[in-house]
């Protein structure tokens, strides 16, 4: 294993960039300031002695070089050093706390400030970012940090203070152009020249990541007394999912240099009969991007730009050496790789479990490219080089891939110093899930984001299943089934004394998604619960027992209850709701016929329902569909509206199997 140099979610500063790179040149004079530091520090006894022992060693070297390499050890400390101890590494003097001390100076002199080194955490961010920037490089066989070209020629004469060499250091990483030019693209090509951050997420990334949807809203708070309400957004900044990542930094980093502008408009869904009006969050590109993005053609990348934190470390590795391989200069010369031929480079027995196969090799060049890294390809009976790109992408997925010869015309000019790893590809799971996709990989992720909510012991991270209930519902009407969206704009969370509105736009927040057909007056429901019903592990495994609607709403009670100033003279009281009576699964049952059509919402009476089909997907064997039967019944029975349901038990690959053929 590694270091973990993975995707920083650290709002971008320019700042705290040049600084770390000023650590690397003795020349400069924040470097003199921190061995100043260093001396205070030590003197004060707030430094570890054999810190300092090391980096009194490196900056007593004779001759001095012109820029140091710094032991990684050095330069990050212990990995569970706790910020109130003394000083552990020499990156933590990049942050400043606030808890302020008494020093003696160098000159006895006593004085009180803030301790001048910070937490570890921080640190590792500022240093993942720098080497996302392709400013620092890291050699694995000495574990060592250094400068990378790029580096260097933005530390002497202090270039890195200049605000030009900011912008054009955000401009050479990949996924910076990336992002602008999807921005300039929806710039082009959009009615309203506005490009929404679900179409931006869409189009990034690896098809198997774990992405949140930004455009996911908490709700609204309504009071009985007060009309008034508090509206809980998702803010970018303060996000705390387990698909983090830097996506929003780069659209802020943008923003702040003018490149880009942002709005709240209102989209319509028009892919389905009753069409949902969203409001979403969207960018435009300003005349400074569209100048910056045509002047500044230069790349500078990074292998750690795949090296996003939330994959899995067995996936990150393969695919740095995959981009090692790509972007190797022999392999231009000799015209390029194929699928075959790179799965050798990864190891010897192709049909090993989990082995790194041709689909596996496929997915990962298709994400790269989607990162912004470009990827040329060629039919072997022509001359020309292509680049890989989002209107050629589906074009090359139905025909004979293993024909295809690949290479990128990336320089790496930092990261040659990472050993080789014997990588392993796609879970078994993945590789079969793909095969019923029939290659609409962009629904892969739907299998990490149920492995990851099935061990999941509580629902702390609503989005993330309503993430996944969005793409089921995508995939599904994509493919013509009669399940697809919640036709209910709102969902509407029964309580005492009130009611909480979900506002979901129409991503539903409860594990049901429905179809109510205008014509027949039939309600297609499909329930996911079960999918998260695991009775070997009932005390570890999120379990339809426990009623998991109900489960949800206790969530989100929790979540705007700390959102709300309790202090306040209208502080609003949220009582809970008896679980027992399944009062929630009843109103949103209920709540089902409602719909939008032509962007006027419809209310029809339910006892209008002609017939109920619910089709209930689980995973598993057989043995467990009886268990699951049973909780079903029970809930029939607390909810009257379902008693004359007709009930569908399902495996859900054999459903989505079914659905895409």
């Amino acid at each position: 294993m590694r270091r973990q140099f993975s995707w920083p979610t650290r709002t971008w500063n320019k700042d705290e960039i040049a600084n770390l790179l000023a650590m690397f040149y003795p020349k400069s004079k924040k470097y003199d300031e921190y061995m100043e530091t260093v001396d205070v520090l030590h003197k004060n006894d707030m430094m570890q002695a054999d810190l300092f022992s090391a980096i009194n060693k490196m900056r007593t070297k004779d001759p001095e070089p012109e820029f140091l390499t710094i032991d990684y050890t050095i330069f990050r400390g212990p990995m569970q050093q706790r910020v109130s101890g003394p000083c552990s590494g020499l990156g933590q003097l990049l942050v400043k706390s606030r808890t302020r001390m008494q020093f003696i100076d160098l000159d006895e002199v006593q004085y009180i400030a803030p301790r001048p080194y910070g937490d570890v955490r921080v640190v590792d961010e500022i240093l993942a970012l720098a080497i996302h920037l392709n400013l620092i490089a890291y050699d694995e066989s000495n574990d060592t940090l250094f400068l990378t070209e790029q580096g260097e020629s933005a530390v002497i004469n202090e270039g890195s203070l200049n605000p030009e060499w900011w912008l054009s250091t955000l401009l050479s990483n990949p996924i910076v152009r990336y992002v602008l030019s999807l921005i300039k693209n929806g710039f082009e090509n959009n009615d309203d020249r506005y490009t929404s951050l679900i179409e931006i997420e869409e189009q990034f990334g690896f098809y198997d990541g774990i992405y949140y949807n930004p455009e996911t809203y908490i709700g609204r708070l309504y009071s009985e007394d007060v009309f008034d309400y508090t509206y809980i957004e998702s803010d970018l900044a303060e996000m705390d999912t387990v698909a983090t990542n830097y996506l929003p930094n780069v659209l802020q980093a943008l923003e702040k240099e003018g490149f880009i502008f942002p709005s709240r408009l209102e989209r319509r869904d028009g892919r389905i009969q009753q069409a949902f009006t969203h409001t979403l969050l969207c960018y435009t590109i300003t005349n400074s991007g569209i100048e910056a993005l045509n002047n500044n053609d230069k790349l500078s990348v990074s292998l750690w730009i795949v090296a996003n934190g939330y994959d899995r470390q067995e996936d990150i590795e393969r695919r740095i050496m995959l981009l090692s391989f790509l972007t190797h200069t022999v392999t231009e010369k000799i015209g390029g790789l194929n699928l075959e031929n790179i799965c050798r480079f990864f190891q010897k027995d192709l049909y090993k479990e989990n082995s790194v196969d041709k689909l596996t090799v496929l997915l990962d060049i298709i994400g790269m490219s989607r990162l912004g890294i470009p990827i040329c390809y060629r039919y072997p009976k022509e001359n020309e080089w292509k680049e890989l790109s989002l209107e050629t992408l589906n074009e090359l997925q139905t025909k004979d891939i293993d024909v295809f010869m690949f290479y990128s015309p990336a320089k790496m000019t930092g990261d040659s110093y990472l050993n080789p790893v014997n990588a392993v590809g796609l879970s078994d799971i993945k590789k079969k899930f793909c095969e019923l996709l029939h290659t609409q990989y962009q629904y892969l992720s739907l299998v990490d984001y149920w492995q990851y909510l099935l061990h999941e012991t509580k629902f702390h991270r609503t989005y993330e299943y309503m993430r996944f209930n969005k793409l089921i519902a995508d995939l599904i009407y994509h493919n013509g089934s009669d399940v697809f969206y919640v036709l209910c704009p709102q969902d509407i969370f029964a309580m005492d004394d009130g009611i909480i509105e979900i506002e979901t736009n129409p991503f539903p927040i409860m594990p049901l998604l429905a179809h109510f057909d205008l014509q027949t007056n039939d309600l297609y429901i499909l329930d996911t619960s079960a999918l998260f019903y695991n009775k070997e592990k009932t005390n570890r495994t999120y379990v339809i027992f426990d009623e998991p609607e109900i489960s949800i709403h206790n969530t989100i009670e929790s979540y705007l209850m700390s959102k709300i100033n309790k202090n306040e003279a209208n502080t609003r009281e949220i009582r809970k709701a008896d679980s027992n009576k399944f009062e929630y699964m009843a109103a949103i049952v209920e709540n089902m016929v409602h719909f939008v059509v032509s962007g006027v919402e419809l209310k029809m009476s339910f006892s209008d329902v002609h017939e109920i089909k619910y089709i209930v997907l689980y995973h598993g064997d057989t043995s467990d569909v009886k268990d699951i039967e049973e909780t079903y019944q029970n809930m029939v029975y607390n909810v009257p509206v379902l008693k004359n349901s007709n009930f569908y038990y399902r495996e859900w690959f054999d459903f989505i199997r079914e659905t895409t053929e």
